[in-house]
């Protein structure tokens, strides 16, 4: 495998100032301690898309019990400063038994928590992109673990359903910088908190780094991958990076430009992570378990350039650039899913080695609450689809098929036909809308010059994106609502080619009709003749307006008749 990420080193405080000004790293992060940081590399990382292999509890210095222990090897002064009642329990490390679907969904849409599939307080021997405990049945969801403030806990656990244990009652004033917020042990004398945490370190077996303003660090860094339309690196958006110390768990956002800082800050290395997760899906590595990128432990900056390869962290990527466009993005005018309840993950699974033919299946599936809510195959005729590949299918499968069944109650009675059509249809537009913000629309259309009857016209390459390479009737996979979106007429594009069979391809002379028209009268009807009825009632109603999109009763008919 190719080596898929980069680490850039600090040459310099002056450098470094210099490459942050220019990448639009915040200004805290240009403070004076932030610029003398060199980026240390844990000098046994190794990237591994493999399962995650634990090894033996450690014992986690922030306990209440070890820090009382701690307290009795300390010097009388310090005793005098702490009392033992004073160190009490500020946050709970909790370990979580969801037996289903329905119960993970409780946790994970409960914003403020945050869970690792990988226990905090056990030796990691192997990273990797995920995790399912070996005692677990492998279609059951896996613990979740989380580090929790006791005020929120106390209220918390009262009613919460999902099955749970506390693991570790911890004492942690220093887990929120002084500055942002004022947490329970923090008028505790700085030095002599400093000595106990020192001595808890050394007796747990703990590396101890000194609390100082100097040590103070910020996670901060570029996430990109690789595009094949592109032919380079394009910035991911809003995903989730993740930097742990024991258990204390920090994270952060990218920005539009790939760019993240995080809020809160370490004193000691941190074990870094991307999770491919959102706040409104979850991207799992297969039907079950979190996907993750596996990162160094570091302390410093941590880039990473997810490169052109096999890797399932490309195809990650991909499937969180397409989510994050039907969410947030410009998606053209197209409907959003709906938020049930405020919130509603959706649980996207990628099985990196399956193909159609091995199946028996679709590329992707919707499963409609059992198990992941969307399949994605990895594979196609025996070969590793590209990340054009795998964003436009899942455009089709979350922009389209999610959306239409989320906002829609009659999806379940709609054919196949048109499911299928539309689902191309949102496909079309989301991917086009990428491409074309990532200004290589030119490389996904391929437009051609072609003489047809002694016109010159500009035509696009059918290809899978558009679907102009189907005859009606081959399949359901159709182009018939995105002709009425395009400005393309792919019987045009044959003849002038010179194809026998040039008149059994649609005669699209529609174009550009706004699609929110489109939708509203695709996804609002039952039934092939009553969209097309309708949609010949909206070009007699809106003459004038349809006069600009070439739409009229006939129009329609001539482009809709032959799929009847």
């Amino acid at each position: 495998m190719k080596k898929i990420f980069t680490l850039v080193m600090v040459l310099s405080a002056m450098l470094t100032v210099s490459c942050q000004k220019e990448s639009g790293i915040s200004e805290r992060e240009q403070s004076p301690a932030n610029e003398q940081q060199i980026l240390c590399q844990d000098p046994e990382y190794v990237y591994n898309e493999g399962p995650m292999v634990m090894g033996e509890k450690i014992e986690i210095p922030y306990s209440v019990s070890n820090l009382r222990k701690a307290l009795q090897n300390v010097s009388p002064e310090t005793r005098a400063a702490i009392p033992e009642e004073s160190i009490v329990t500020t946050h709970y490390y909790v370990k979580f038994s969801p037996k289903d679907e329905a119960e993970l969904s409780i946790l994970k849409n409960n914003p403020k928590l945050i869970l690792s599939e990988y226990p905090l307080d056990r030796e990691v021997l192997v990273d990797g992109c995920s995790y399912h405990d070996p005692e677990l049945p492998e279609d059951v969801p896996t613990y979740q673990y989380s580090t929790i403030e006791a005020s929120y806990w106390k209220a918390l656990s009262d009613t919460l359903s999902v099955g749970h244990e506390v693991l570790i009652e911890a004492f942690m004033p220093d887990y929120y910088d002084e500055e942002v917020e004022t947490r329970l042990g923090q008028d505790i004398d700085p030095g002599a908190l400093e000595e106990l945490m020192a001595e808890a370190y050394r007796m747990t077996g703990q590396e101890y780094e000194p609390k100082t303003k100097a040590a103070k660090w910020f996670p901060n860094g570029r996430i990109t991958a690789y595009d094949d339309l592109v032919g380079g690196q394009v910035p991911i958006k809003k995903v989730r990076v993740r930097g742990t110390h024991l258990l204390k768990v920090r994270e952060g956002l990218t920005d539009d430009n790939g760019y993240y800082s995080f809020e809160h800050s370490f004193q000691s290395k941190a074990s870094m992570k991307i999770v491919w997760e959102s706040d409104r899906w979850d991207i799992r590595d297969g039907d079950i378990g979190q996907a993750y990128f596996n990162g160094p432990t570091i302390k410093g900056t941590w880039n990473v350039d997810i490169a052109n390869d096999d890797s399932k962290a490309l195809r990650y990527a991909a499937i969180h650039r397409a989510a994050w466009r039907v969410e947030y993005g410009n998606n053209g005018g197209l409907e959003r899913p709906l938020v049930s309840g405020g919130a509603n993950k959706k649980k996207i699974a990628y099985n990196h080695d399956k193909d159609k033919s091995f199946t028996g299946k679709y590329y992707c599936e919707i499963w409609l609450n059992v198990g992941p809510d969307i399949k994605i195959m990895g594979m196609s005729n025996g070969k590793r689809r590209t990340p054009s590949e795998i964003f436009e299918t899942t455009s089709h499968e979350y922009g389209g098929h999610w959306v239409h069944y989320s906002n829609h109650a009659n999806f379940p009675l709609t054919s196949n036909l048109i499911r299928e059509s539309w689902a191309c249809c949102a496909a079309y537009i989301l991917t086009k809308q990428e491409y074309s913000e990532l200004n290589v629309l030119n490389k996904l259309e391929s437009p051609v010059i072609l003489n047809v009857d002694g016109k010159v016209v500009e035509l696009v390459t059918p290809k899978t994106y558009n679907r102009q390479m189907r005859i009606p009737g081959e399949n359901n996979y159709t182009p018939i609502f995105i002709d009425f979106i395009d400005n393309s007429n792919q019987r045009l594009y044959y003849k002038g080619f010179g194809y026998d069979n040039y008149e059994q391809y649609p005669d699209d002379v529609i174009h550009d009709v706004p699609v929110t028209i489109l939708q509203d009268i695709v996804l609002n009807n039952l039934g092939f003749g009553k969209i097309k009825d309708k949609l010949k009632d909206y070009a007699r109603d809106n003459a004038a307006e349809c006069a600009k999109y070439n739409m009229t009763g006939d129009t329609v008919k001539q482009i809709m008749d032959p799929y009847e």
